[in-house]
C-alpha cells in the first residue's frame, strides 16, 4: 500500500501474478516475491547486529545497502541516484566503483 505505482493497472495485475505463481500454493506472496527493484522500494531493512561489532565496517555495509536500493529505485541512472542521495556524481561514480556496484 505505500508503494507509488508508477506503472498502469496491467502492469500491477502482472506483477502480482507473478509474485503469487513465485510464493506457490503454500504460503501468501510477501515482499520477498516481488522484482528486486520494487521491493527495495517498498521498504528497507536495517538490522542492528548484536555483540561486539566494528563501527566503521558496519557503516560500510549500511552506505552500501543504501546507495544500492537507491541507485535501483532510480532505474540505475547515475544523475538521479546522486540527487536523491544529496550528493555530486563524482562521489556517487567513487561510491559505486568501491563497492563494485556499477555497471
Amino acid at each position: 500500500m505505500a508503494y507509488d505505482w508508477p506503472g498502469n493497472v496491467r502492469e500491477l495485475q502482472n506483477v502480482m501474478e507473478r509474485a503469487m505463481i513465485l510464493a506457490g500454493g503454500d504460503r501468501p506472496a510477501d515482499i520477498d516475491d516481488l522484482p528486486v527493484g520494487m521491493s527495495a522500494r517498498v521498504t528497507t531493512k536495517v538490522s542492528i547486529p548484536q555483540g561486539d561489532v566494528r563501527f566503521d565496517e558496519e557503516l560500510e555495509k549500511f552506505e552500501r545497502q543504501l546507495i544500492l536500493s537507491t541507485y535501483e529505485r532510480c532505474d540505475r541512472v547515475k544523475a538521479r541516484t546522486a540527487k536523491a542521495l544529496g550528493i555530486d556524481r563524482n562521489r556517487l561514480r567513487y561510491k559505486l566503483k568501491k563497492f563494485g556496484i556499477d555497471d
